[in-house]
């Protein structure tokens, strides 16, 4: 019995709220056709626009919520990344690997001496001139890191100095003892070469090939004993900011977010600087610069309105008290009042480092030119009508923004602009 009372009630609630919600929708629109049938003499007293003017809001408050966006990200985030660069790639590369962010500073780097591997260089010989050296099975070691490999190969009768060459490289690169081998042909001279290298740079990767018995194949070929080393195997000898240093390899970290890779000796010091990331920097200011210019144009746009002139006037009267300023980083206006920018006097900031001061310094400041230019573009995507001044209304409720075909009330239209709040109540 309990039961049915509680769906009983369930049913009479659920009715009553299909009703209460029917009731306030037919009395929204009777209204809202009430405004809209008053007719003209009506348009002066009701702040509803027409389909031009609804569109020109539109455009007023998606530009000037692009302007806040490109602000935000411009004071918070374009300064954040770290790129490094070097006076002199060729000598000294750098590469900034950290995704956060890092003191901005230079180093001083010179070298002395790269890292290097070993190289063992064997004759030229005739390529296809038969190989006068022994047949058979040929026996040689390899003796790299402290641990010595025994190879061999098979020599046959009839094999040409490149027969013998080839099948001699790839033993060895089946080893796995840290070198590797190549065979170099000139196809000019009709000479190729057996070159045997390590794997790896700094001393520790220095090997020694010998043949089992004396002189045998290695010999024959040239890459046995001290006389067939083009290379010494050794390490990087350079210095930062005065002190010594020495790396097996030529890729070297100094912080954990900076590494550098030592490409050939230098004649005077290399300089590495870890500075913000100038591509990033330029696209955010680029970003904001092209978001003012459309907000501003949106103004221009409704040429000879109040609204209009409010508009860019609004705007100018924010950035003008900073024109100075931003002269100063490379940012202009033109004739019409558009932001542009001077890439010569944007970079030169950019390396004395005043960009990024007027950027950052201004964002912590309640009267810096971010914080204000955000407060106008805040208040304008809040206000957009604030900002038009084209009739209110077209005359007719069906083809009003603000209706739809099936002649309810279109919420999205009003929440969207702005005009709910106000204007209707």
């Amino acid at each position: 019995m309990r039961i049915n009372d509680s769906l009983n009630n369930f049913a009479m609630q659920s009715m009553t709220n299909v009703l209460l919600q029917r009731g306030t929708m037919q009395a929204s629109n009777a209204f809202n056709r009430s405004l809209f049938s008053a007719g003209s003499g009506a348009q002066s007293s009701n702040p509803l626009l027409s389909q031009d003017s609804f569109q020109r809001v539109n455009t007023i408050k998606t530009a000037s919520s692009n302007l806040s966006s490109a602000i935000n990200s411009l004071s918070r985030d374009a300064f954040a990344g770290r790129a490094a660069s070097s006076s002199n790639s060729d000598a000294v590369s750098a590469r900034f690997t950290g995704s956060g962010t890092a003191p901005a500073r230079s180093y001083s780097v010179t070298v002395d001496r790269i890292a290097t591997g070993q190289v063992n260089e064997g004759a030229s010989m005739r390529s296809e001139d038969a190989y006068d050296g022994a047949s058979g099975t040929q026996r040689f070691s390899i003796e790299s890191g402290g641990r010595t490999t025994d190879l061999s190969i098979e020599v046959q009768d009839g094999d040409t100095n490149e027969d013998v060459q080839r099948r001699m490289a790839a033993a060895i690169n089946e080893s796995n003892t840290g070198v590797r081998a190549t065979v170099e042909t000139d196809s000019d001279t009709g000479e190729s070469t057996l070159r045997v290298e390590s794997l790896n740079t700094g001393e520790n990767s220095a090997f020694t090939i010998t043949d089992e018995g004396g002189e045998g194949i290695a010999s024959r070929l040239g890459i046995a004993g001290q006389d067939s080393i083009t290379q010494q195997a050794g390490d990087a000898q350079f210095t930062v900011d005065g002190r010594a240093r020495t790396s097996s390899t030529n890729t070297v970290s100094l912080t954990d977010n900076l590494s550098i890779t030592l490409n050939s000796e230098t004649e005077s010091a290399v300089t590495v600087s870890v500075t913000p990331d100038q591509d990033r920097v330029r696209s955010e200011i680029e970003n904001m610069v092209n978001s003012y210019n459309e907000l501003y144009s949106a103004g221009l746009g409704d040429s000879g309105s109040p609204g209009g002139e409010r508009l860019a006037s609004t705007l100018l009267s924010t950035v003008r008290t900073y024109a100075s300023q931003l002269s100063n980083v490379g940012i202009g206006f033109d004739t019409t009042g558009r932001m542009t920018i001077d890439s010569a006097r944007m970079d030169e900031a950019a390396e004395s480092g005043r960009l990024e001061r007027f950027f950052t310094e201004n964002s912590g400041r309640n009267y810096g030119f971010t914080n204000q230019l955000q407060r106008t573009a805040g208040n304008i995507s809040r206000n957009p009508v604030n900002f038009v001044s084209s009739p209110m209304f077209d005359g007719s409720f069906e083809n009003n923004s603000f209706y739809n075909s099936a002649g309810f009330t279109n919420q999205f239209n009003l929440f969207n602009t702005g005009l709910m709040f106000n204007f209707m109540f």
